[in-house]
């Protein structure tokens, strides 16, 4: 970091050695450098307009910056981590697709789950992808999963959860 702001003062440095003695006004006159010469005044403050942030859409909200989700590979540690409660019947929901199947695949499909801080479902992003047919059934049922939340610091939190789903003929 040192290096970078050395840097940047010495560039500073060259280009007022390599500037002439003299600058131009505009006016067809020179003047010497040290005299201060302004090109624009600032506007007088009764003239400057404070524009207020556009209004947020229906689906947008204003979140605390503590409570800001983390990232979706970021390492949170918490005291206790969240457990899914109703893993098994949504398990039963997805089943095994009968297309699936009937055409012998299977494989494992990965989902990172956002939870919140009463362990409800937030969003998710899907990490392994063996089949469409095996995913679209996980993908269908997994916002219905419900958890116990995660605890950090006594507090419930947002958390990131891992989930696979195991299909085999």
């Amino acid at each position: 970091m040192k290096f970078k702001h050395i840097l940047t003062i010495g560039v500073l440095l060259l280009l007022l050695l390599s500037c002439n003695k003299t600058q131009n006004t505009g006016d067809g006159a020179q003047a010497d450098a040290d005299t201060i010469v302004t090109l624009t005044d600032p506007p007088p403050l009764n003239e400057v307009k404070i524009v207020p942030p556009p209004p947020l859409s229906e689906d947008e909200e204003i979140q605390d910056p503590g409570t800001q989700p983390p990232g979706i590979h970021e390492f949170v540690l918490v005291e206790r981590e969240p457990a899914p409660t109703n893993l098994d019947d949504v398990k039963r929901m997805i089943g095994y697709p009968a297309a699936a199947y009937e055409a012998q695949i299977d494989g494992k499909v990965i989902v990172r789950i956002l939870i919140d801080e009463k362990g409800n479902y937030l969003k998710h992003s899907v990490l392994k992808d063996p089949h469409p047919l095996l995913t679209q059934a996980v993908v269908a049922q997994v916002p219905k999963i419900k958890f116990s939340p995660a605890i950090k610091d006594g507090h419930p939190v947002k958390l990131w959860v891992t989930l696979p789903f195991d299909f085999k003929p």
